[in-house]
């Protein structure tokens, strides 16, 4: 009766009367043991079987007499051989059963108990007695639990498939909608909660637990995840791609999860490969298992003559595809690897799979010589307007207010027509200017969209751009002066059109990222940003602005008497998940409010400097907690993309407002800041988990000579110096100084065309 518990408990408590067949004794074989129970309503409704078939006919007859006379009945079927007539009951398997029908007091508040304990999957156990002088015992043994956080697709595939393997499976999700009995009809419980919070009010968690994590929203992961490797459960598994894993496991880590706590988790789910490391701090095991075949080893010789774009002009672009997908890069003899901030060492940088690991290099690894080189993370923007690659220096634009150069830029955008073309090239060459400076990743406040623009058209170009070139480009749908709800509709389509589903907005290569942003408080109402942040919220996307530009707070004062932070601060848009560029003259109070807040910001001097807005107070920001990246801004402001160049006049200018910021400290903003403001702790940093983007910057030549501190002189020495490699995701992208996918001249050439100059 037990193991039919989760059917006839809907039955009893509507008032439909069943009764209850039971084996109770098995001799020699049967289809199914002592306990094994078939039920069945006045109308002849069935629930479970006894034997497979051979008896049920017989057994209904049984239990229906006992639910019509209200008294136990017995029986016994024993084998049915070859003279047996047809309709005889009888077992094939040549043994015998006996059984006892009786009906279920559905009122009796112990059958009740017993009942709702065996549903719910938990141990349970009644003693029945049947009124003939006998009672019969039933026992039920908890069923193992398999506990999934998420009800999403994954979800109900897996709710099915633990059911029908005998777990007692309960399905956990934030969202009250998802959580229904009609998309979880095999699920045991549903519960409507925040996953960790009901992770951690779990009761008698054991090693016949699972949890399976499948929100596939690191917002949810991570504490969930955490929570569930700190209990006594038997096996935490979580999905996610390569990219995903790597990323999660430095925010665990961040989290405060030990690495032998992390050696718990199975992340995909499932059963490890031999030698894996479910960590996700790198494939550390043998991947060839999965791969098939291990690349032979090349000699020396043998590498020199691989295709390689060592020629800035020709036709030789990419390595040659039947030379198969690279798997493991070392960089090897670097003079310094700047890993992170305050981490400088020497040694090799072995990536494999696109993802540092601090594990020795494959036989089969691919060498990079870094020999009079510093390696340090790939460059992140964390601020950039790619469309103004194509309005660089235009007459009238330079050396004008803000309130001028606006409408200025926005003629030279209308004239020019700014479509999903126009968009696609200027994002070319903003972020081939970008690769070959040393950065690898570029935010991209996208702020003009015309009228009935293709808006999809123009992110998806955005967004071909860089994967042709091997960028790493985070979009951001902009606004500025922008219909809110044309603004807020776009947003939606363009998130579902690039990372519809992908938690934090990224794609699960980690390529690309999709985040949303008003231009600032100059130029967009108070209903722009509450849209915005409601796709931001929906869709798990980052927020970003710009605040205290000399014209924002002048029009912030003046429109709503009040300063832009005031503002933003009312509207919600001062929170962890927000990045604020420029902060120009922040007060102290401002900044205590930011820090409290938990924004992040970007230092933007090539673009502050020169339009003379002043220079944002790096030091006490980073003093008060804040963190802070570097970004560019766009060329119609600053003309150049080449952000260690901005970095050097970071450093410098820093003194004007402040103590002087160290090149260590700034060169750290240019990486690891950035990075955090984009919520990507696996970006801007070399240290085992962190994606393998990284640039070898030559300092054998006599820009360098004399220079003490190899790492500060990146920024003093050299200005505008480029790196000889860049890698992205462990593919070299970069080669000598060159593109490796593309012609550097077609792609100015290209760009020139199509704004007629």
């Amino acid at each position: 009766m037990l193991e039919l518990a989760a059917d006839l408990l809907p039955m009893l408590e509507a008032g439909t009367p069943v009764a209850a067949v039971t084996v109770t004794r098995v001799i020699r074989s049967a289809p199914r043991g002592v306990g094994a129970t078939l039920a069945v309503t006045a109308d002849a409704r069935v629930i479970g079987s006894l034997s497979g078939g051979c008896v049920e006919g017989d057994a209904v007859m049984l239990g229906l007499d006992a639910l019509r006379t209200g008294e136990v009945r017995r029986g016994s079927f024993g084998f049915a051989g070859p003279d047996d007539a047809i309709v005889t009951a009888g077992l094939a398997c040549g043994g015998a059963i006996e059984v006892v029908a009786y009906p279920i007091d559905g009122t009796a508040p112990r059958v009740r108990a017993a009942l709702q304990r065996a549903a719910a999957g938990r141990e349970s156990a009644i003693d029945l007695d049947l009124g003939d002088g006998t009672t019969l015992e039933l026992r039920r043994r908890s069923r193992p639990r398999l506990i999934v956080l998420g009800a999403g697709e994954h979800a109900a595939a897996l709710c099915r498939v633990g059911a029908a393997a005998g777990f007692a499976v309960t399905v956990c999700d934030a969202w009250a909608l998802l959580v229904t009995r009609e998309r979880f009809p095999e699920a045991s419980d549903l519960v409507v909660a925040t996953p960790h919070e009901y992770l951690a009010s779990l009761e008698d968690p054991d090693e016949r637990t699972a949890v399976c994590v499948l929100t596939h929203d690191e917002r949810l992961d991570v504490p969930a995840i955490r929570t569930a490797l700190r209990l006594p459960v038997g096996f935490v598994g979580a999905m996610g791609a390569r990219a995903t894993v790597a990323r999660r496991a430095a925010l665990l880590r961040q989290a405060g999860v030990t690495d032998a706590e992390l050696g718990r988790l199975h992340s995909p789910p499932g059963p490890r490969p031999r030698g894996g490391d479910p960590r996700g701090d790198g494939p550390l095991g043998d991947r060839r298992d999965r791969r098939g075949p291990a690349r032979r080893e090349r000699a020396p010789a043998e590498r020199d003559r691989r295709p390689r774009a060592r020629e800035c002009r020709g036709e030789l672009r990419r390595p040659d595809p039947g030379d198969g997908p690279m798997t493991a890069l070392v960089i090897r003899d670097a003079v310094a690897v700047v890993e992170a901030e305050g981490r400088v060492r020497t040694g090799d940088v072995v990536a494999v799979d696109g993802v540092v690991v601090d594990t020795p290099a494959p036989a089969d690894a691919t060498v990079i010589d870094a020999s009079g080189c510093v390696v340090t993370p790939g460059l992140v923007n964390a601020h950039h307007h790619l469309l103004q690659t194509a309005f660089r220096t235009l007459p009238g634009t330079r050396g004008i207010p803000m309130r001028e150069w606006l409408p200025a830029m926005a003629s030279a955008y209308a004239a020019a027509g700014v479509d999903p073309e126009l968009t696609g090239i200027a994002a070319r060459a903003g972020l081939a200017e970008a690769l070959l400076s040393g950065v690898t990743t570029v935010a991209d406040h996208h702020l003009t969209w015309p009228s009935g623009a293709d808006t999809v058209g123009m992110a998806r170009a955005a967004a071909a751009a860089a994967a042709d070139l091997g960028a790493r480009l985070a979009f951001v749908r902009g606004a500025a002066r922008d219909d809110p709800q044309e603004a807020a509709l776009s947003a939606e389509a363009i998130a579902a059109a690039l990372v519809d589903g992908q938690p934090g907005g990224v794609s699960a290569d980690g390529m690309l990222q999709v985040a949303v942003g008003p231009a600032g408080v100059h130029s967009d109402p108070r209903e722009t940003f509450a849209l915005l942040a409601e796709v931001a919220e929906r869709r798990g996307l980052r927020r970003r602005t710009q605040a205290n530009e000399v014209v924002d707070v002048e029009i912030a004062l003046d429109r709503y008497g009040r300063r832009p932070l005031d503002l933003l601060e009312d509207w919600g848009w001062l929170a962890r998940d927000v990045t604020l560029a420029h902060l120009c003259g922040v007060t102290d109070d401002e900044i205590a409010r930011l820090a409290a807040a938990g924004v992040t910001a970007t230092h933007a001097p090539g673009c502050d400097v020169p339009m003379g807005w002043g220079v944002a107070p790096v030091a006490k920001l980073r003093d008060a907690g804040i963190p802070v990246g570097l970004g560019t801004s766009g060329g119609g402001s600053n003309d150049a993309g080449h952000l260690l160049a901005d970095a050097r006049l970071a450093m410098q200018v820093s003194a004007l407002v402040g103590p002087q910021v160290a090149a260590s400290t700034v060169l750290a903003m240019a990486t690891e800041g950035s990075a955090d403001g984009l919520g990507r702790p696996e970006l801007g940093r070399l240290t085992p988990g962190s994606a393998a983007d990284l640039c070898l910057w030559d300092v054998a030549g006599v820009a360098d000579a004399g220079v003490a501190d190899r790492v500060a002189g990146l920024l003093w020495a050299s200005p505008g110096r480029r790196p000889r490699t860049v890698v992205v995701a462990g593919r070299v992208v970069v080669d000598d100084g060159c593109l490796v996918s593309a012609d550097e001249r077609e792609i100015t050439a290209r760009l020139f065309e199509r704004v007629g100059r």
